[in-house]
């Protein structure tokens, strides 16, 4: 299993709810097919998004978002194995955050959590992207969520 995660910028300001929906339900079909899953964060243009998958299926994400149009300044925080996912439940779940949110976990440690032991990786180190990205979904409420999660959910292994 490996992981990814990246930011970038929207061509288009501000990003219009539609244009987000549709890519997202884009993202979700593609994701279903190749086993990725996932989440996505944004703040009017500006996005984070950390993908699961083998491989392939990862790098076959990456190319949509490097040719997709409404992507700029694609910067890979981090790409590495992982024992298990973080998110099997989400084909690609998205919520709006606050830009101060959203800069905190672009500027985390993305790849400590890549080198750590079972050990470290259950104690959620607070500067580590993903365990910060954990904590953030977990604290999340429903009434917060851009998408309906009872239609996201798709469990994958």
């Amino acid at each position: 299993m490996n992981c990814l995660a990246y930011v970038s910028n929207s061509i288009e300001l501000p990003v219009r709810e539609d244009k987000l929906e549709q890519l997202l339900q884009r993202a979700r079909r593609f994701n279903a097919q190749v086993g990725v899953t996932g989440a996505l964060v944004h703040d009017d243009g500006s996005f984070l998004q950390y993908l699961e998958g083998e491989t392939a299926a990862i790098e076959a994400v990456m190319r949509r978002v490097y040719a997709d149009n409404l992507h700029r300044n694609v910067t890979v925080l981090m790409s590495g194995s992982l024992a298990a996912r973080t998110f099997p439940q989400w084909l690609m779940a998205c919520t709006r955050v606050t830009q101060s949110d959203l800069l905190t976990l672009a500027n985390a440690q993305w790849d400590t959590h890549l080198a750590q032991s079972a050990a470290d990786w259950a104690r959620d180190t607070a500067h580590d992207g993903l365990a910060l990205l954990r904590r953030f979904w977990a604290h999340r409420s429903a009434a917060h969520l851009a998408i309906d999660d009872a239609a996201l959910r798709h469990p994958l292994p």
